[in-house]
């Protein structure tokens, strides 16, 4: 089964899961990572960096580890350039592009976040909360059958315990 992570879960390792502290978890994670059970995007590693001053620790982690970084945080292909158009298909779900961001040239990951778990059938990894009527990634994950869960059922389902 493949992953694809949002940047609030990787800050909530962060938070969470201390490189001194959580060896194994990291292990662990770097392992899914090398074997290309987990994914995220550019946009994410586009939000870590513009925020590094919020997400020090993770760019740490980026900058230090030893995973294939240009697989992990892919630029998009073409079958997820395509997932995007069926998203935006639905006028709702321009929401999900925040307003802010696009005047002000920032990433907005969410969307491909989305698209990149369409394209491999993966499950996307968010803190993010099921909202009715929103344009977050629970309901957009909801309305193409993508299965979605935290960090929390993340770990839990792996059957990591520390």
């Amino acid at each position: 089964m493949s992953y694809i992570i949002d940047t609030n879960s990787l800050s909530q390792i962060m938070k969470s899961f201390y490189f001194e502290s959580f060896p194994t978890f990291w292990n662990n994670f770097n392992h899914l990572i090398d074997i290309g059970e987990i994914y995220s995007t550019r946009e994410v590693y586009k939000e870590l960096e513009r925020k590094d001053n919020i997400f020090h620790e993770i760019n740490y982690w980026i900058k230090n580890c030893n995973i294939n970084k240009e697989l992990f945080f892919s630029i998009p292909t073409q079958a997820e350039l395509t997932e995007l158009s069926r998203i935006f298909e639905i006028e709702h779900f321009h929401q999900c592009l925040n307003q802010r961001n696009i005047i002000s040239g920032a990433p907005c990951a969410d969307p491909f976040i989305i698209a990149k778990a369409m394209h491999l059938n993966a499950i996307v990894i968010t803190e993010e909360k099921n909202k009715d009527h929103s344009a977050k990634i629970p309901t957009i994950c909801t309305h193409f059958k993508i299965n979605y869960l935290s960090l929390r059922e993340f770990i839990s389902k792996q059957n990591w315990i520390f």
